[in-house]
């Protein structure tokens, strides 16, 4: 990944300090997440659920969305 050299664990916590979520997406599998989505494991998916994202194409907080989630 990038040619830095750098095994994933080392990326996943490199890409941490840029945001929560980055870490998925070097992990590059499904995942269940904890702490602050930094911390996965590994998910094998035994329903072979498909999973679509929505793009209300207006902006939204992740933090409002998380506090309204509660």
């Amino acid at each position: 990944m990038c040619r830095l050299g750098l095994t994933k664990a080392e990326l996943m916590q490199l890409g941490a300090k840029l945001g929560a979520d980055v870490p998925f997406f070097i992990f590059g599998d499904s995942a269940f997440a904890s702490g602050i989505g930094d911390q996965l494991t590994a998910w094998e998916n035994p329903f072979k659920l498909n999973i679509v994202l929505i793009n209300p194409f207006f902006p939204l907080s992740t933090k409002l969305v998380y506090q309204a989630s509660i």
